[in-house]
């Protein structure tokens, strides 16, 4: 199981979520954007979750492509620690809930996004289920803090718990 999405599922994704930014924006996205502009048009999305269904309303689109946009009404936003990477993709535990997900990256290994910064590393994103997985919305904002031995132990810990009780996430169906 690869820790990021294959090309197919990467270019659905991509196809997806730029026609979704297209039409909340009422602009056309091209290679130039600009990452600031890519995130203001995913925070009205977050804010307006009926944008999703206007935008299916308008769009050509099949079965699958439906249920995935629908399910994009279920996110979980916030800041997070990338605790590790696994094959099927990386460990990453929400600051303040301490759940558990497993997290797959769009184009490469989520750790790879992080410019190969060691584990734990902090961020703020926003987990996007896709089809049976998660992934972020590749908008994620790296938080450079050293972070201390007690943390790594506290993230060990929330980690095994999650484990131990069957509640590490791989994918957002119950949120």
């Amino acid at each position: 199981m690869a820790d990021y999405l294959n090309q197919e599922e990467r270019m659905m994704f991509y196809d997806l979520w730029y026609g979704l930014l297209e039409y909340a924006g009422h602009v056309k996205i091209t290679k130039d954007v600009k990452p600031e502009e890519l995130k203001r048009l995913a925070e009205k999305v977050y804010l307006n979750p009926f944008l999703i269904d206007d935008y299916i309303s308008v769009s050509d689109l099949d079965k699958r492509e439906i249920k995935i946009l629908e399910s994009w009404k279920h996110t979980v936003r916030g800041t997070f620690f990338l605790y590790k990477n696994l094959k099927e993709g990386a460990v990453v535990i929400e600051n303040h809930s301490h759940e558990v997900y497993v997290c797959k990256g769009l184009s490469k290994p989520l750790n790879e996004a992080f410019l190969y910064m060691e584990p734990p590393v902090m961020f703020k994103g926003t987990l996007l289920p896709f089809e049976k997985t998660i992934v972020t919305d590749g908008l994620n904002a790296y938080m450079p803090y050293l972070l201390g031995s007690e943390i790594k132990e506290k993230l060990k810990y929330f980690y095994r718990i999650a484990g131990n009780e069957n509640r590490i996430h791989r994918d957002l169906k119950n949120f």
